[in-house]
This record gives structure tokens, sequence and C-alpha cells, in this order.
């Protein structure tokens, strides 16, 4: 396999659909709606174990890749030189969201990895 640079999902998207590439390895979200539609198929997740959206498509491992394990990160960030008022805020404010009943059943749909 090579890497191949996008700008962006869309082109990458285009191009997978259009059969000139073979595979893509990217973000589960941005390709569950493809595969759900039949315009795709997903062969494989690189997560530790399978996903709760998607329990039909194995792992890595299960695949055989012993140990492999690819997840990505998302972080929140601000500029540097914000006032620490504003930080404690904003961590207050995300705090007091991430422990609500309802932002938990509104990510319920966007988590994927299963704890074991």
């Amino acid at each position: 396999m090579n890497a191949v640079p996008y700008k962006g999902t869309p082109q990458v998207q285009a191009d997978i659909l259009n059969g000139n590439l073979q595979v893509v390895v990217d973000n589960v979200t941005t390709w569950t709606p493809l595969a759900e539609s039949g315009r795709l198929r997903m062969l494989t997740v690189t997560s530790k174990n399978r996903l709760i959206n998607l329990p039909n498509i194995p792992t890595m491992q299960e695949l055989g890749f012993k140990n492999f394990e690819a997840t990505t990160f998302s972080g929140i960030t601000v500029p540097k030189g914000t006032p620490k008022e504003i930080i404690h805020k904003l961590n207050t404010d995300f705090a007091a969201v991430i422990a609500s009943e309802e932002f938990k059943a509104f990510i319920k749909g966007y988590v994927y990895s299963i704890s074991t």
C-alpha cells in the first residue's frame, strides 16, 4: 500500500467510489453512511475491539494482525495566551456537558469502541 495525501475526505470518497483507489484507511464515521447505503464495503476496523455500531466488521487483530490497533484522538484547543480564567470556564463547561445525560445519549451514536 502507498500513502496518498488528500486535501479532504470528499476527494478520497470520490476516488474510491469511481474506482481510482482500491482501499482507504480513514475515520470510520465518515465512511459508515456509504457502507450502510451499499456503495462500498468495509473490510475491517483498526480499533482493538469491534465497534458498537458496526458489530459485523472484524478487527485487524481478528484477521490475524496480532496486537494491531490504530485509533484517532480529538482534542479541544485554544490560542496560545488565552487567559487562564477562560480556560478554566471552558474546562468547567465542557465537564458539565460531558457529565450530562443529554450528552451521553447523544454521543452514544458516535462512540464506536466496545470496551473489554
